[in-house]
């Protein structure tokens, strides 16, 4: 009889990720949340790099679509993880902590995808 695998702590590699994307990846969020955004600062509620985050976790997850990504947004620890891979430190207090829809990504990247070539990834995650 084989012995089983050892179970992985999820909380160790998300931990792992997360000191990873900030050690080597740490320029990510600038340029996330440089894109083009024509949303009121005022009325957001996400960075643009928590919204691009959210996109590139899923196709790294490889969640397959967006109706699975949504399925799966607000489950366990993807809000409080999504928030601390993109710097994003606001929250208003009192509301709990949420992760973006796949259509708020898919409407702050309308302009990118019809400007340029500048995201592809973006362009494969959310159309």
């Amino acid at each position: 009889m084989r012995p089983s695998e050892r179970q992985h702590d999820g909380n160790v590699i998300v931990g792992r990720l997360i000191a990873l994307v900030r050690q080597r990846f740490g320029f990510l969020n600038g340029l996330f949340n440089a894109l083009p955004d024509r949303r009121v600062p005022e009325d957001c509620l996400y960075s643009s790099a928590t919204l691009m985050w959210l996109a590139v976790l899923g196709f790294l997850c490889r969640q397959g679509s967006r109706n699975a990504m949504d399925a799966n947004r607000n489950g366990g620890q993807m809000p409080a993880n999504l928030m601390a891979l993109s710097g994003q430190r606001r929250w208003p207090s009192g509301r709990p902590l949420t992760a973006p829809c796949t259509q708020t990504v898919a409407n702050i990247t309308i302009p990118i995808r019809r400007s340029s070539a500048r995201a592809p990834l973006i362009w494969s995650c959310c159309a």
